[in-house]
């Protein structure tokens, strides 16, 4: 008798706190829907991703939720401007149809606020030149360098892996084995802090392994030919042997 009726009392505690839950979701997004009435651009921007992806109690409506991100981003929103560039850039579902000269300029406006997710793309951007035919290729690449180098100084190891291939490559810039190797090394040095990320399945942790293991690859392959560096096999041995350890880690 009393293991049912805690039962039932448990119940109704969830209902109680589950609708309390929904009560405050319904009075923050109203709060919220009015701030953005009235100008606020961050409060334009949250909404907008509330819509976009269907959360914080809001049901999906992508239509709306690009309305508002891009309302935000003509305001100068700098987490807007990098979201409108970076969905642009790549194109999202029937909605936004690929756009890289449109994303361009909403990614330029954010990375100019600091945005460094917003170099990352940009350097993607210039370097694989998608919708950006109208410029020459040597512009393009010098523009990838520019980006590469302001998300790299800004800690990106995704920018620090990219534009050491620039150095290497001499893509964009005059070819120095040099620099490429300080870069690659820069990255390489973050193998045990991205091994253990408390997400390695997260788009941003797989991408940021991609970027270490490309660079001691690199790393491997420049000292074993005495690429801007003295040949050291030993050397060129250990990378290789990391980057074969990394992939290995549970």
């Amino acid at each position: 008798m009393m293991a049912a009726v805690w039962r039932l009392f448990s119940l109704l505690f969830l209902i109680a706190v589950s609708r309390a839950s929904e009560e405050e979701d319904i009075e923050a997004h109203r709060k919220l829907a009015s701030s953005a009435k009235e100008g606020d651009v961050v409060a334009q921007f949250l909404l907008g991703q509330d819509y976009f992806w269907g959360q914080n109690g809001v049901k999906k409506d992508e239509e709306t939720g690009l309305g508002l991100i891009i309302q935000a981003a003509d305001g100068q929103d700098k987490g807007a401007q990098e979201m409108a560039g970076i969905l642009y850039i790549q194109g999202h579902s029937d909605l936004i149809k690929k756009n890289v000269r449109k994303g361009v300029e909403y990614a330029e406006a954010a990375a100019t606020q600091g945005s460094v997710k917003s170099m990352e793309a940009l350097g993607k951007a210039f370097y694989n030149g998608t919708g950006l035919e109208h410029m020459r290729e040597e512009g393009r690449m010098e523009n990838s360098v520019r980006w590469y180098l302001a998300g790299a100084r800004e800690g990106s190891l995704i920018a620090q892996a990219d534009l050491a291939d620039m150095y290497r490559l001499g893509k964009g810039t005059k070819q120095d084995y040099k620099k490429a190797i300080e870069w690659y090394q820069k990255v390489a040095a973050n193998m045990d802090k991205v091994a253990l990320a408390s997400n390695p399945n997260s788009p941003p942790a797989r991408a940021n392994m991609t970027a270490v293991s490309k660079s001691m690859n690199n790393l491997g392959s420049m000292f074993a030919q005495g690429m801007g560096a003295t040949k050291d096999f030993d050397k060129a041995i250990s990378y290789f042997e990391e980057v074969m350890q990394s992939w290995l880690r549970p």
